[in-house]
């Protein structure tokens, strides 16, 4: 009875999970900052196409919401490594089968996007700037830690 229970309840979870939507902010968008902004965004139009804003995206039909074979988007995504319009570019780090899969449902899910997000590359670290004063504060224990951490 209690195996039966566990069974049941076990597989109701695998059929959610299975069936769960793909959450723009947690799936798609670290998709897009990582494979795509360095040359599709506001300042850096390559192709003339931009993927830092919703409007922009979906402009000219690139990505048509609830139908993932319409969109050119994911055509050229999808396109083989060795095909000269596969984006992102051969020279760049290729998507995975699971990211590829992750954009191809969530432009068939009907492409949420949140309301004014506007998607922006992470800012550079400048060592100088941004890290030197950290280390100016540590103590001459922490940084010998620090510098066995680092080993």
């Amino acid at each position: 009875m209690i195996r039966s229970a566990l069974t049941t309840t076990a597989s109701a979870l695998l059929l959610t999970a299975a069936h769960a939507r793909v959450d723009f902010a947690t799936q798609v968008q670290p998709i897009l900052v990582e494979h795509c902004l360095k040359c599709h965004r506001e300042d850096q139009a390559k192709g003339d196409y931009r993927l830092d804003t919703r409007d922009a995206a979906f402009g000219d039909g690139i990505i048509v919401a609830g139908d993932a074979d319409k969109s050119v988007f994911i055509e050229l995504v999808e396109l083989d490594i060795d095909d000269d319009d596969v984006m992102p570019p051969a020279k760049e780090e290729p998507l995975t089968e699971d990211e590829k899969k992750t954009l191809r449902d969530w432009v068939n899910e009907g492409a949420q996007w949140p309301e004014g997000l506007v998607l922006k590359m992470a800012a550079p670290v400048n060592f100088k700037k941004d890290i030197r004063p950290i280390l100016d504060k540590l103590t001459p224990e922490e940084r010998s830690k620090l510098k066995l951490w680092i080993q």
